[in-house]
């Protein structure tokens, strides 16, 4: 069962990210935070896509340019795949996260505008038993 719980944070800059709280299903899967303002959420075998969104006004080229993201470890054991946890990266390029069927985690997402460093939006994905 897939749970969404839309959540923001306000700050001075005008809100442009939006992130929702997401479980993975329990295999291979990864969470992509593409440039264009897309998350993609796969099963990492080819399964379907679970399209959605980070930004307000994607898919736009080259929206991510100026934006931040950092990924932080809850719960559990999850590899950080084409990212790093704990240090923000620029969403100039693709970041994601892995969670092979072995492992399981929760995994807090943030992302900021660069221009004011506010965190626009945050969120959680996991898998059981690490729900919130």
């Amino acid at each position: 069962m897939q749970m969404f719980i839309g959540r923001t944070v306000t700050g001075t800059a005008p809100i442009e990210a939006v992130l929702f709280d997401f479980e993975l299903p329990n295999v291979d899967t990864f969470a992509s935070f593409n440039s264009n303002g897309i998350v993609q959420y796969a099963d990492a075998t080819g399964g379907p896509i679970i399209p959605t969104m980070w930004h307000v006004n994607r898919p736009m080229s080259g929206v991510g340019e100026n934006f931040q993201i950092r990924f932080t470890l809850q719960a559990g054991s999850v590899t950080a795949g084409g990212s790093t946890f704990n240090t923000w990266l620029a969403l100039s390029t693709n970041c994601y996260i892995l969670m092979d069927a072995v492992t399981a985690g929760r995994v807090l997402v943030e992302i900021r505008d660069i221009a004011t460093s506010t965190v626009q939006a945050s969120s959680r994905f996991w898998k059981k038993p690490y729900a919130p």
